[in-house]
């Protein structure tokens, strides 16, 4: 994910619990066996998506694989050197960077869901993650929140009339509604 207004540098995201920041301006490669140069938080948990908020570069939005969205403010994440490494890293159990948590998971569901992708609307005001069970929540990224504070959770959405306007606020064409409307 390209950092908004900063297109040299950018995020990754990969299931070996890192969330890493790339400058193009610096160097190309790594030759290190486990090069940790580029982390900016390591996790407990894999992590399956993350985003950046449009209005504010500074948060990151971040699913993982415990059923969690992580919400950070990379400034304020610390740095610590790992004890497998000469490396400075960030890691999450810094929780001054940290600003919300989320375990979402529908009430029905025996085990919980892995995340499969967070994405902010264009103001940055809401997050959408989205889980491997089909459910869809609307978070507010200002608070934590329980089961029962959640704002909009949107189940079976698969093949269902429009019930919501696109997460980034775009109203959709009559095409693309009566295209859906045609296949329920």
């Amino acid at each position: 994910r390209v950092i908004p207004r900063t297109p040299n540098i950018f995020l990754s995201c990969a299931d070996d619990c890192t969330i890493r920041l790339y400058d193009l301006r610096t160097k190309s490669n790594c030759m290190k066996d486990d090069c940790n140069d580029d982390v900016l938080i390591k996790s407990n948990w894999g992590i399956t998506s993350v985003d950046i908020n449009p209005m504010n570069p500074n948060e990151i939005v971040c699913a993982c694989a415990d059923s969690s969205v992580r919400l950070y403010d990379h400034r304020k994440l610390s740095t610590q050197i790992s004890s497998t490494t000469s490396s400075p890293c960030r890691y999450e159990s810094s929780i001054n960077g940290l600003i919300s948590y989320f375990i979402l998971s529908n009430r029905q569901e025996q085990r919980r869901s892995r995340v499969t992708s967070v994405v902010f609307n264009q103001h940055g005001t809401e997050i959408l993650a989205s889980y491997s069970s089909e459910s869809v929540f609307l978070l507010d990224p200002r608070q934590s929140i329980s089961q029962e504070q959640i704002k909009e959770c949107l189940i079976e959405h698969r093949n269902k009339k429009l019930t919501k306007l696109s997460i980034n606020d775009k109203k959709p064409t009559s095409d693309k509604i009566s295209n859906d409307e045609n296949k329920t």
